[in-house]
């Protein structure tokens, strides 16, 4: 960790910047980069992006997108972690969460982006973005930013942080399985899973939908 107070992570399958990664975990092509930048008073700032390049056409990623909180949800990974729940259907003003906070709807572009806004004390937001990259390829993104006291960073990184990045992780392959091949599908670490056996979830993954087009690789 650099000087200051602001942890960016970010995770890539298409490799990384090797001056500026901090270590990579999962055994892939994923890296991890951190750096700390004061804010204000007591306050850090986080910042944590994920990245996917699927080979398929946006539309049909895109459409999985826009089953989010719904009785079909194509797209989050509910089988393995709390599902998303709006007091609204998927649109600008729904509010709700998966358990960790709530958050609110504040833009939606349907099949190609969708933010929402900490609520409850929190201060930030995070957001998925689909980029087409051409007509057979496109890149799906998950952003998050924030600010927390110094005693909540601390949190997120060493109890938090593990968790999200896994399910993150767990969202593209469920998103790639159903409309390309995942050639290497996440399995948890040792830390993931007794983390999530600390929240009384089990250690033990479910596969998703279409499983049929994941090959496992444990590493």
């Amino acid at each position: 960790m650099a000087s200051g107070g602001c942890w960016v992570t970010r995770s890539r399958r298409e490799g990384c910047d090797v001056s500026l990664a901090a270590g990579c975990g999962y055994g892939r092509a994923y890296c991890w980069r951190f750096r700390a930048i004061y804010s204000g008073v007591g306050a850090m700032r986080i910042s944590n992006i994920h990245q996917r390049t699927i080979a398929a056409p946006a539309a049909r990623v895109g459409a999985l997108l826009d089953t989010l909180s719904s009785a079909d949800d194509k797209f989050w990974p509910h089988e393995n972690w709390p599902g998303v729940k709006f007091n609204l259907p998927l649109q600008v003003g729904a509010t709700g969460g998966h358990g960790t906070g709530p958050y609110t709807v504040s833009s939606y572009t349907p099949g190609r982006y969708i933010r929402f806004e900490f609520s409850g004390g929190r201060r930030g937001h995070h957001e998925f973005t689909l980029q087409k990259i051409d007509n057979k390829t496109c890149l799906l993104q998950h952003a998050m930013e924030a600010r927390l006291t110094f005693n909540s960073a601390w949190r997120w990184y060493f109890l938090i942080r593990p968790l999200h990045d896994a399910l993150i992780e767990d969202l593209f392959d469920k998103v790639e399985s159903q409309v390309a091949r995942v050639e290497h599908p996440l399995v948890w670490s040792s830390r993931v899973r007794k983390l999530r056996q600390k929240r009384r979830m089990s250690p033990v993954k479910t596969r998703c939908r279409r499983a049929g087009r994941l090959r496992m690789v444990q590493r």
